[in-house]
């Protein structure tokens, strides 16, 4: 185990959630979150791999968690809601396809997996054989679900009163490392932000399109900070647009956007267009008077935008050939670019490996894929792919119950909007079935916020005129049932 520049940072952000408690002290892991590339230490032994940060923090947030509710009497606010047993499902069931999958098929069937030297990291052809990546992915996705599993058993009276200050936090860190990206890339010293980029990954800063710099943040390359922008825009429109009250709402949502646009990311462009369009059309057939009010004003916007922008976008395209080249590299020709190709022939290897294991599943970090329902399909098997649309669908399912100008409602979809939205990019390109730690934080307080737990239990005992001190009786309350 090698520590980096950036351990002291994870130990600290971890007495925070410890000191605080993890539902106050839950802005500690979502100002992690956004420093991608940053190294709570580094792991020679395990095939060089590097344990985040924000992985750290999850884990620790996660732990204390679940510790406090194994020694602490009624810990539990409210009864698990069934999002938490698929995401208890999920872990069991990972850890058990990722042990037997790659023995179960090993030097059976050929695959597309990582190879790794010291500096770089490659894709190599070679026959399935457990290695090191098994473990690592298993861990991440691991610590994804656990942070998602964690929410749900917190607080949920806390978590709403600590959420949304955390997530501006996280929003603010995200934007500081943009600026900071570019800032340093235009004055010829992007080494400056190597303290915090100290992963044992390639770090892409220096890519540009028609010498356009693409924007990376605190993450190892543009595609990963589309990715996060997009999860954080998709919050911030639906919060502005369901009328979130706090200040930043408007601001965020614009920022965040232009940040998906300065990523320079093909995925993250045609995952916004996709998350536009069905937040959109959602939202035409639902909304009380403020949300009414701004779709109004937002449909007015794009829709006399809309047309000038097109033939302003077409103009300059026609008389600037560096401008018509960028959107031509970008994504006219991005399907028949070598990293298309190559994508696609991942994808079709995948496909055909995971009929020949019969769907049963190859295991996490066994193959290499670049399309999240391949990746599934590949790795988690029939039974695995099952089990997580089970639990994506008890998330789309999961409407907010209660007044629509309720901060907590509004909270509540905001996260389903930041799920839609990294869901949307995942769709078109995603290695893996994680989606990360970002993903489950907004999953969680999705299901978790949609109850008005605090609001049912304070009504029922002025009408009961006693304590809801038991959890029984509270349970009752809070669901009326």
């Amino acid at each position: 185990m090698a520590p980096t520049e950036t351990t002291l940072l994870a130990m600290i952000l971890i007495l925070i959630p410890m000191w605080l408690g993890p539902e106050r002290g839950i802005w500690a892991l979502m100002v992690s979150i956004p420093l991608g590339v940053a190294a709570a230490f580094n792991l020679p032994a395990l095939g060089n791999a590097s344990v985040m940060v924000a992985d750290f923090v999850a884990a620790a947030v996660a732990g204390l968690v679940l510790l406090r509710l194994l020694v602490v009497e009624r810990a539990l606010e409210a009864p698990l809601q069934p999002f938490a047993w698929w995401i208890l499902a999920m872990i069991i069931f990972c850890v058990f396809i990722t042990v037997l999958g790659p023995r179960l098929y090993e030097n059976q069937i050929e695959v597309f997996t990582m190879g790794q030297t010291r500096d770089q990291e490659f894709i190599v052809r070679t026959k399935l054989e457990p290695n090191s990546k098994n473990i690592s992915q298993l861990f991440r996705f691991g610590i994804s679900l656990s942070i998602g599993l964690a929410i749900m058993i917190a607080s949920p009276r806390k978590i709403s009163q600590s959420f949304l200050p955390a997530v501006i936090a996280m929003t603010a860190v995200h934007m500081v490392l943009s600026l900071l990206d570019y800032a340093t890339f235009a004055i010829g010293r992007p080494d400056l932000l190597d303290v915090i980029r100290n992963a044992n990954y390639s770090v892409l800063y220096n890519h540009q399109i028609q010498g356009m710099k693409r924007i990376i943040g605190g993450f190892a390359e543009a595609a990963a900070a589309g990715n996060f922008s997009l999860g954080l825009f998709g919050f911030w429109f639906m919060y502005w647009l369901q009328g979130g009250t706090s200040r930043f709402g408007l601001a965020f949502a614009v920022l965040t956007f232009l940040t998906v646009l300065a990523s320079g990311s093909s995925a993250a462009f045609v995952g916004l267009a996709l998350f536009l369009s069905i937040a959109g059309t959602s939202t035409l057939f639902h909304g009380h008077s403020k949300l009414v009010t701004r779709r109004n004003w937002l449909l007015f916007t794009v829709f006399a935008a809309l047309p000038t922008l097109a033939v302003g976008i077409w103009i300059v395209a026609a008389t600037n050939e560096t401008f018509s080249a960028y959107f031509d590299q970008l994504l006219f020709s991005k399907l028949e670019s070598d990293s298309g190709v190559e994508r696609m022939e991942w994808n079709m290897h995948a496909l055909e490996a995971a009929f020949e294991a019969n769907l049963t599943g190859l295991g996490l970090g066994s193959i290499r894929s670049s399309n999240f329902i391949i990746a599934c399909l590949a790795t988690l098997g029939a039974i695995g792919s099952a089990i997580y649309l089970g639990l994506l669908t008890t998330l789309a399912v999961s409407r907010p119950i209660g007044p629509p100008t309720s901060e907590r409602v509004i909270i509540s979809h905001a996260c389903r909007g930041g799920c839609l939205a990294l869901l949307c990019k995942a769709i078109i390109t995603k290695s893996s079935p994680d989606l990360e730690v970002i993903f489950f934080v907004f999953a969680a307080a999705a299901v978790l916020l949609r109850w008005p737990i605090q609001e049912a239990v304070t009504a029922a005992i002025k009408d009961r005129g006693g304590s809801s001190n038991r959890f029984g009786r509270r349970r009752s309350l809070a669901f009326g049932r």
